[in-house]
């Protein structure tokens, strides 16, 4: 699962990084860059940036895919799980595993 993961936040942060490194080259005047080149450059920081923020919800289908103790603990955390005997009014249902159960 960790070699998923980081396979696809380095298919998706290497442009970036690569279109950031040249920025900032041409902007320090160490390599020659055209007017016309940054009009590719935004662009392709438009397009990167949106494949970044796609992959945050790929990110959570593959843990949700592949780990089930993410998916317990998932559940656990945010979905809430509401019996019918009495836990919405407020009422407790824990016993203690020492009690005993005919009153």
């Amino acid at each position: 699962m960790l070699i998923v993961v980081v396979t696809v936040f380095l298919m998706v942060e290497i442009p970036m990084a690569v279109a950031t490194l040249i920025h900032v080259l041409a902007s320090m005047s160490i390599i020659p860059f055209a007017q016309e080149g940054y009009k590719y450059l935004k662009i392709t920081i438009l397009i990167s940036n949106f494949i970044i923020m796609l992959s945050f919800p790929l990110n959570f289908a593959i843990y949700c895919g592949m780990s089930r103790q993410f998916r317990v603990t998932f559940n656990e955390l945010f979905v809430k799980k509401v019996s019918n005997n009495g836990q919405r009014n407020g009422q407790n249902n824990y016993k203690p595993a020492n009690a005993s159960t005919s009153l």
